[in-house]
């Protein structure tokens, strides 16, 4: 076949381009084969975020992932919820032995059993490592099956080589082994080079004849532009893509794709790329806001995290020296726990170190809790066999006769009482019925002995106007702390010594009452703080003169007083709701508002009035 100078011009251009363009889509199909071998033919696993699933959950998760997808499609799933299932059994092992320790165990006898979960998230994993083996057997085999594919390609492409030697027309038939070729898949290493300088040869050798067929090279071009169309098209399908990371992922392969097909038509070059860069930059687009909302938020819980930190640390800070302020301190540090549990995590680069911070300061808190009620036990063993001693006193006392003698021991045996902690809730009434009985037996032969109640009740006044008559000329310290004390100590002495004649009781009362109130506004103490002290007072004396039974009844009137308060600022606030739509009532809503504060202040000291009386009960 002979050509002129102008068709040889036009396909020696033709060879060079072709030649160049051919042997860099061959490559780069066979790199793009190679990775669709291996890429999971199953559907997307499912993508939860692993921190909000407990053990059980996890352990179930990792099972689906394992009996449902092949390992290359759950490798990084898999590592995030087995590092987090394992994070997970530590804490858990590590509360376990706190609890161990706790009870009384030593460090080095503790043990965790593996539970059902471990064994399941065992199972799943020793799964995944047989697939991966199993895979990468048959990978080996598939790549052996693909070396002799190759050689039979390279064999057929010398057929055709020598077939287009004739003058044979081998355009489709060529581009159709090429195509196998293109989806042959990987080699073994060491034979890839080799196959690969052979294919090249064929493949050169054939493109020599074909430079001369302008046809073959237009009808290739043809082909690219239907193949460019098409990942135009898929580009802007993934446009709805909701999972963005998937969208940019796939983005990025139909790029290479995109890179491996070879020219279209001059004509169409450019509104094609355009049309495929439009699509590219919209996803790209979508991906970097999701990213920026992703780490806006990641920030968000960060800030959180560490304002949960801070009301911690107030809540470690504040006073701990009851059981009961140990325990409100503990409820409350659970509800933030719960509180960071539900946020999601922080920054990658602070969210370990933020949450060993939070962690190290809860356990520090709760290490504490356990030392204060391991001392506290301690002491209230200690206090039980003060208050044993103080029984053993009063009962010796109990059948005496020195009337004015006796009365005075008690009464200090009884202030001795007060001042000592409790004791254990088991024997904290039998002891106190004790303690109670012995004083009761004296008091009573007493009264039995001066012949009628108000012969005792004259006693009584006269103890009590010695009190008045201590307040009158006593001098005072100057710290708030031990005048309070001072008072305190008056007021138990006045409550132990009982009742007074009738006639005399509310005057003796007043008079009292207005000495210990000049006290307190030497002080300067506030309404609430006077008057908690005042009924302390009181309740102290209902207890000592009048019996338990008599102070449940105060603590119930205080209950009913506090539920019609309550329903009082719920109808004041309705109302005030009710006059807010009219006009000229400002004054009105002033004073509601005025009672409603008044009411919740009342409130507050009404319960803790109640607190008063549940620690004297």
């Amino acid at each position: 076949m002979e050509l002129n100078e102008q068709e040889k011009m036009i396909a020696d251009n033709s060879h060079n381009e072709q030649t160049s363009e051919t042997g860099a889509e061959i490559q780069n199909a066979e790199n793009q084969a190679a990775d669709n071998a291996t890429a999971p033919t199953e559907a997307t696993p499912d993508a939860p975020d692993v921190n909000t699933l407990s053990r059980e959950q996890l352990a179930e998760y990792l099972k689906y992932l394992t009996d449902n997808f092949r390992p290359a499609a759950i490798h990084d799933l898999l590592e995030s919820a087995h590092s987090r299932f394992e994070k997970l059994t530590a804490e858990a092992a590590d509360e376990l032995k706190n609890k161990f320790l706790e009870d009384g165990g030593q460090e080095q006898d503790f043990k965790r059993q593996d539970d059902e979960h471990d064994t399941a998230v065992r199972e799943a994993m020793n799964k995944y490592r047989a697939m991966k083996r199993e895979e990468h057997a048959k990978e080996e085999r598939e790549q052996l099956e693909n070396a002799n594919r190759k050689k039979e390609i390279i064999e057929h492409l010398k057929n055709l080589a020598a077939e287009q030697e004739t003058g044979k027309d081998i355009y489709k038939e060529y581009h159709a082994t090429i195509d196998e070729w293109k989806s042959s898949g990987k080699a073994p290493a060491n034979v890839y080079q080799e196959l690969n300088t052979q294919f090249k040869l064929v493949n050169d050798k054939i493109h020599e004849y074909m430079k001369m067929n302008r046809e073959l090279r237009e009808m290739g071009m043809k082909k690219n532009l239907e193949a460019k169309i098409k990942l135009c098209e898929e580009a802007e399908a993934l446009m709805q893509e909701p999972m963005m990371r998937k969208a940019y992922t796939n983005m990025q392969a139909m790029h290479n794709q995109w890179r491996s097909i070879g020219p279209v038509p001059k004509e169409n070059s450019e509104e094609l790329w355009e049309r495929f860069r439009k699509a590219s930059a919209a996803i790209s687009e979508r991906y970097n806001e999701f990213r920026n909302e992703r780490s806006a938020q990641f920030e968000k819980n960060h800030e959180a995290k560490k304002a949960l930190i801070e009301q911690v640390q107030k809540l470690i800070d504040g006073l701990h020296d009851t059981p009961k302020e140990y325990d409100d301190t503990s409820k409350r540090i659970l509800e933030v726990q719960e509180e960071w549990r539900k946020l999601g995590p922080a920054p990658k680069a602070v969210n370990d170190s933020i949450y060993a911070e939070f962690r190290t300061l809860c356990n520090t808190f709760f290490d504490n809790k356990r030392q204060f009620f391991k001392n506290f036990k301690n002491n209230q063993a200690d206090n039980l066999k003060a208050k044993e001693q103080l029984c053993i006193e009063a009962e010796a006392l109990q059948d005496s006769t020195d009337w004015k003698e006796t009365t005075e021991k008690l009464i200090q045996i009884q202030k001795k009482w007060k001042n000592i902690g409790s004791v254990p809730q088991s024997v904290s009434d039998t002891i106190w019925k004790r303690f109670r009985a012995a004083c009761d037996k004296f008091f009573e032969n007493k009264a039995a002995h001066f012949g009628n109640t108000e012969k005792g009740y004259e006693e009584n006044l006269k103890a009590k106007t010695q009190i008045i008559e201590e307040l009158k000329n006593a001098t005072l310290p100057e710290d708030n702390a031990e005048r309070l004390a001072y008072v305190q100590d008056v007021q138990h002495r006045w409550n132990a010594i009982g009742f007074v004649p009738l006639k005399s009781k509310a005057e003796i009362q007043q008079e009292f009452r207005s000495l210990i109130n000049g006290i307190f506004d030497q002080m300067h103490l506030d309404e609430m703080n006077k008057n908690l002290l005042l009924f302390r007072s009181k309740a102290e004396n209902i207890k000592t003169n009048e019996g338990t039974d008599k102070l449940i009844a105060e603590r119930n009137r205080i209950i009913n007083k506090l539920k019609q308060v309550e329903q009082d600022i719920n109808q004041l606030e309705n109302n005030i709701n009710f006059f807010a739509k009219s006009k000229k009532s400002d004054s009105l809503i002033a004073d509601i508002k005025h009672k409603v504060e008044t009411a919740k202040n009342n409130i507050v000291l009404m319960n803790k009035k109640l607190d008063i009386i549940d620690e004297l009960l």
